[in-house]
């Protein structure tokens, strides 16, 4: 927003029309899917999934922007030229290009210094929930040769998915980030144990050939243990280039202001990657300490927040008022 006021106040209408927007759930912190705000943007998404997707506690994500009032906001500069459109779909079919400025989320440019990372591109993800059942019985009667545990079988399988990302090396990363036990009580054996997998790498084939050799170790282990085992995707990108030519443009814009740079990849996940398969879509990073986000101690300096306010703002000039 800081930029568009500054372009208008600045220079006045643009060329081309300039808009700004914050999606929700990009993070799918909540709901068992990410990038619900952009997704619907982009066409990765239909309204109608919002009636099928719940929370923990069972609201689904329909229930849960109905309390809330739904809402539109934004803030835009019309062309010369705009008329404006209506909002009766989120999907967009007119989107000339696609920029975003991010903080780093990782250690990179705070460990070499360094103020702007020209991302390359942006690494697939693979999002799973699974579901281990066996049998919850008494802990202080049921041998030990006659358990069909839940909680040990998903606990040799998260060894096996830490093992697995360790052979395949760097860029592959691969996580379990929730896990629930049911019933969760210290005398009785697990019956039920459901988690989530988050599993990334910025090749496409690679991603893939992990993703269905951990299911078939998975499978392995849970038919070895007597357990049933339920794989459930919830969400699948695909790595995703940035546009070339804006890449070329934020590097030569960092050396007209003197700024240092990288090019690097990204391995979060980013409203970006759904559109670089429909538009070009840059984006550009400033340091985080410490690489730590989605918490309080997360932090990045105004000069540095102030260094890449400075670079979207002449790359919007050059994409919105320059004539060419």
């Amino acid at each position: 927003v800081t930029a568009l006021h500054y372009l208008a106040e600045t220079f006045g209408p643009p060329l081309r029309t300039l808009e700004v927007v914050a999606f929700c759930e990009e993070e799918g912190s909540r709901f068992p899917l990410a990038f619900w705000g952009s997704g619907n943007v982009t066409g990765l998404y239909n309204g109608w999934v919002a009636d099928s997707i719940a929370d923990p506690e069972g609201v689904t994500l329909m229930e849960a922007m109905n309390a809330c009032g739904l809402g539109t906001g934004g803030s835009r500069i019309d062309s010369e030229e705009s008329s404006g459109r209506g909002a009766d779909s989120a999907r967009r079919e007119d989107i000339g290009m696609y920029v975003e400025l991010h903080i780093e989320q990782g250690i990179l440019l705070e460990q070499s210094a360094e103020q702007i990372g020209v991302v390359q591109a942006i690494a697939g993800q693979r999002r799973f929930t699974v579901k281990v059942t066996g049998t919850a019985n008494h802990a202080g009667t049921t041998p030990m040769g006659l358990r069909r545990d839940a909680l040990a079988g998903t606990a040799e399988m998260l060894c096996a998915l830490e093992r697995s990302a360790a052979k395949a090396g760097a860029p592959l990363v691969a996580t379990a980030g929730r896990l629930e036990v049911i019933p969760g009580t210290p005398n009785v054996i697990p019956g039920e144990v459901q988690f989530t997998l988050d599993i990334r790498h910025s090749e496409a084939a690679r991603l893939e050939s992990f993703c269905a050799a951990l299911a078939a170790a998975f499978g392995e282990i849970a038919a070895r243990r007597g357990l049933a085992l339920e794989l459930v995707p919830t969400l699948a990108t695909s790595p995703a280039p940035m546009n070339q030519a804006l890449c070329g443009a934020l590097e030569q814009i960092c050396l007209e202001q003197g700024r240092s740079f990288r090019r690097m990849v990204s391995g979060a996940g980013h409203d970006a990657q759904l559109f670089a398969p429909k538009c070009p879509a840059a984006m550009i990073f400033v340091p985080s300490r410490a690489g730590i986000s989605h918490s309080p101690e997360e932090y990045s300096s105004p000069e540095e927040l102030a260094a890449g306010l400075n670079v979207l703002t002449a790359l919007l000039y050059k994409l919105a008022y320059e004539a060419s």
